[in-house]
């Protein structure tokens, strides 16, 4: 993504060619009689994939922290590094455009390194609920063909109870909470935490994946290609998938 110089008052910034946005205008709002002098009435969307609001952000910013957890803290920079590694190693692992890549795991920085991943190797990312029963995971796994999951040790077991009933599935990679505690946190966290299990043989370790040195692959996705597929609850039945673009996931973000 090539930026351009842009003079905001007295300050330089680099933007997105204003021809790489979609545009929405509605003028003929009702409620537009009432809204607020300064407010845009515009909403701006780069045609870009999704990934790159990171890459972006990396180059603008690249010394700000972007994650605290716990105190532990990724710089932007850090992050784009580790998202690039993480698409590199999927990449060397055979996972190329439409392949589907679950992520199945509570709110860590592994979660957000997989997504951004997922999506700069040119995949499609299956967020998964970690408390969801082993027969709605299982489901979802073989629904979407996922070819890789990756989760923590904490959850390997359920996992690993359905692995060998999913086809497509031929890699599993695991992280521990560990890898992103720091030494003094700066809150309390569950000990439950402390307590999560080596990386097991057989599953690759998370460390392996986002210190990898190698090549991503070549950006081949539009924001017309599908990112993510989430899946609903299923309160009322089984949980249905929803497909989201990185065009639709640019206007939900």
């Amino acid at each position: 993504m090539e930026l351009i110089t842009k003079q905001v008052g007295d300050t330089e910034v680099q933007v997105i060619p204003e021809g790489d946005y979609i545009c929405e205008v509605h003028d003929d709002r009702p409620w537009f009689r009432f809204w607020p002098p300064r407010v845009t009435r515009r909403m701006d969307y780069p045609r870009v994939p999704l990934f790159n609001i990171v890459e972006v952000s990396a180059m603008r910013y690249p010394g700000k922290d972007v994650i605290i957890y716990y105190g532990f803290r990724v710089r932007y920079s850090e992050l784009w590094d580790s998202i690039i590694r993480l698409s590199a190693f999927l990449y060397n692992l055979g996972v190329d455009r439409g392949d589907r890549v679950a992520i199945y795991m509570p709110n860590t920085p592994h979660w957000i390194i997989s997504f951004f991943g997922i999506l700069r190797a040119n995949a499609i990312a299956v967020p998964i609920n970690p408390l969801v029963a082993p027969d709605v995971l299982e489901y979802i796994l073989k629904e979407t063909g996922v070819k890789a999951v990756i989760t923590l040790t904490q959850l390997l077991p359920r996992l690993l109870s359905v692995k060998d009933k999913v086809p497509s599935l031929k890699y599993v990679i695991a992280g521990r909470y560990r890898d992103y505690l720091p030494e003094k946190p700066e809150l309390k966290f569950p000990q439950l935490m402390l307590m999560d299990p080596e990386v097991p043989q057989g599953v690759i370790n998370w460390r392996d994946a986002v210190t990898f040195n190698g090549n991503p692959p070549t950006v081949k996705v539009t924001y017309e290609d599908l990112a993510a597929i989430p899946y609903t609850s299923g309160t009322t039945g089984i949980p249905k998938g929803v497909m989201h673009s990185h065009g639709t996931m640019w206007r939900l973000r």
